[in-house]
């Protein structure tokens, strides 16, 4: 009888876990390649964090960030993406993973951050 009790509070724990845990980074890294290879602008908005400061102005709207993206700067995101080069560490009191790709200009840095948010879900935004 013990162990039958055990093994149900077990499948519930694990049921309960798999159901709050956050959806797996390398399913939404997935869509944000293929949107990005394919320069599919309405995914990579829908995968955009909402809000986000960006090059000196703030609460930036995902639209906002495509309206003046140059072919360089295509490529550029679509090289860093191929690559995979993530750096993890926490951002802004929150886990993180980095994406380094090339800045258009020296004195810049240019990374593509990944974290969950408020609801729970991946989204990424450009730093």
């Amino acid at each position: 009888m013990f162990k039958i009790v055990a093994f149900v509070m077990a499948a519930t724990f694990t049921t309960l876990a798999s159901s709050q845990s956050p959806p797996s980074f390398d399913s939404f890294f997935s869509k944000f390649k293929n949107a990005t290879v394919s320069a599919d602008t309405y995914q990579l908005q829908d995968l955009m964090a909402r809000e986000f400061d960006f090059m000196g102005t703030t609460n930036i709207s995902p639209s906002e960030v495509f309206k003046d993206l140059g072919s360089g700067q295509w490529a550029n995101l679509q090289s860093a993406v191929r690559n995979e080069l993530f750096i993890s560490q926490v951002h802004r009191g929150k886990p993180a993973r980095f994406l380094r790709c090339t800045p258009v200009e020296v004195n810049h840095n240019c990374y593509v951050v990944f974290q969950i948010d408020s609801s729970g879900q991946w989204r990424w935004r450009p730093w």
